[in-house]
């Protein structure tokens, strides 16, 4: 089994390299890097010179489902992976992911839990924390299920900033990929206080949500509870108003695009 790990990176440095550093100490060896660069300088030159393992740039313009797109042909491993520039893998992170596929011959793909259960995920499940950079998914599921959707993901041109993740999985999930949640996989990602994030960047995520359901033919009463779910958020928790205020305006938005 090899890995194929694709990084998109935009204006990060210190938190690449912290990336690269933790690959140089992973325990199983057979994987390569392919970072897509969006930069518009050659900042994460120096980061790639002398790494102890194969790491190929490819330049793109800037968007995260495009930079992926850009460098899902160069990918040669049997599973495929897309850690952010900003995340961390513990020294036996590839190794956990190995022996999960070894394990677990029928299933397509796996995603770090955020809890001590394994599970099957379905496309309700999948919704929540499957973000991209802890999912990895084999060869041939990616290449069922082809490129990210561009209007989905961070970037200028999109037109939904979020949802991209859940998208490629609901898409894997509707091709007949088994995909499960495991611990213990060893990924870590900063966890920002969405309560700080400006408004408009909280109700670009709510539209986006909504707009995904819509793609994916969810249930009328699913998307109506996905409306309803920030309102009671703010019953319960007050304090938190102003984050599930900007998240129903976005929600509702989308609901009724």
């Amino acid at each position: 089994m090899t890995f194929s790990l694709i990084v998109a990176t935009l204006g990060r440095t210190a938190e690449l390299a912290a990336l690269l550093d933790s690959l140089e100490k992973q325990t199983f060896r057979d994987f390569e890097v392919i970072v897509a660069d969006q930069n518009e300088d050659a900042r994460i030159l120096p980061l790639l010179e002398g790494r102890d393992f194969a790491i190929t740039r490819t330049v793109s313009a800037k968007g995260l489902s495009r930079a992926r797109n850009a460098a899902l042909p160069l990918a040669k491993g049997s599973v495929v992976a897309f850690p952010d520039d900003d995340c961390t893998y513990s020294p036996h992170t590839l190794l956990a992911v190995r022996d999960f596929f070894a394990t677990h011959p029928a299933a397509g793909g796996v995603v770090a839990a955020f809890n001590s259960i394994r599970t099957q995920a379905n496309r309700f499940s999948i919704l929540k924390n499957a973000p991209s950079w802890a999912f990895f998914l084999r060869r041939n599921v990616v290449e069922g299920v082809g490129d990210f959707d561009e209007s989905y993901g961070l970037g200028p041109d999109a037109a939904y900033k979020s949802a991209e993740d859940s998208d490629y999985l609901i898409r894997a999930l509707a091709a007949g990929c088994r995909i499960f949640r495991e611990p213990g996989l060893g990924i870590a990602h900063p966890s920002p206080d969405f309560r700080d994030f400006p408004a408009q960047k909280i109700e670009d995520y709510g539209f986006a949500r909504m707009a995904l359901l819509r793609k994916h033919g969810y249930a009328f009463w699913f998307r109506l509870a996905n409306l309803a779910y920030p309102l009671a958020r703010m019953l319960v928790s007050p304090g938190k108003a102003g984050y599930y205020a900007a998240m129903f305006r976005g929600r509702r938005k989308g609901f009724f695009a």
